[in-house]
């Protein structure tokens, strides 16, 4: 496995050559980019933002019906990648790596969609989803159930990402430490070992990539 953004950077010269525009070549390039991006910060907002954006970079196509949503391209995309994860990098992550980490995301309420709608309806029972959504995470460890695992983690990593993309969150604030202390380390092995994956199948379709770059008007 290649370890950081510049050993990425560097195979992905070999694999595509330096003036590869195809898809898949610029989508690691993108994608490698916010990679080294978040390496390279360290403050966790702007590492977190960074490693989000690169993951964004992997899974990103355009849509494929009016009604998709972000967390159908997610599941789309993971399924997809852990079907290609011949060296299950994916699931040593989750599963043996990070589990102390991923135990203190699960701790964290404040990740965890359903406590905060239940702030602004003042509604109460979140603590009963909360308990048995933790208890399936725990089964799908149990079970190696990779692909439920990641759609778990990655629904509370989610959380955060929107509070911050949308302004509901201070920069460098003293309020929210923790989870994006924890978010931010799981994002950017996570980030990493995609981009493995990806990179070890570089004629995979991974999909049409969005915004692609133009000759100038």
């Amino acid at each position: 496995m290649y370890a950081n953004s510049h050993e990425l950077f560097e195979a992905k010269e070999r694999i595509f050559g330096p003036e590869n525009y195809s898809d898949n070549a610029i989508r690691m390039h993108r994608a490698i980019s916010w990679l080294f991006a978040c390496e390279e910060q360290a403050n966790d907002d702007l590492a977190f933002l960074s490693a989000w954006i690169g993951f964004n970079s992997c899974y990103s196509v355009p849509p494929k019906s009016p009604g998709e949503t972000e967390y159908g391209r997610m599941w789309d995309f993971m399924n997809e990648l852990l079907s290609q994860d011949r060296d299950h990098l994916v699931s040593s992550y989750v599963f043996d790596e990070q589990v102390g980490l991923i135990d203190s995301l699960m701790a964290n309420q404040y990740l965890f969609r359903h406590f905060w709608i239940s702030i602004h309806s003042q509604e109460e029972g979140w603590e009963i989803e909360y308990a048995d959504n933790n208890t399936r995470m725990l089964i799908d460890r149990d079970t190696t159930n990779t692909l439920n695992h990641c759609s778990n983690i990655l629904q509370r990593v989610y959380v955060l990402r929107n509070q911050v993309i949308h302004g509901a969150a201070t920069y460098e604030s003293s309020m929210n430490r923790d989870q994006m202390h924890v978010c931010t380390l799981f994002m950017r092995g996570f980030l990493l070992r995609i981009i493995n994956v990806m990179i070890a199948k570089p004629h995979h379709d991974w999909g049409q990539i969005n915004y692609p770059p133009l000759p100038e008007l």
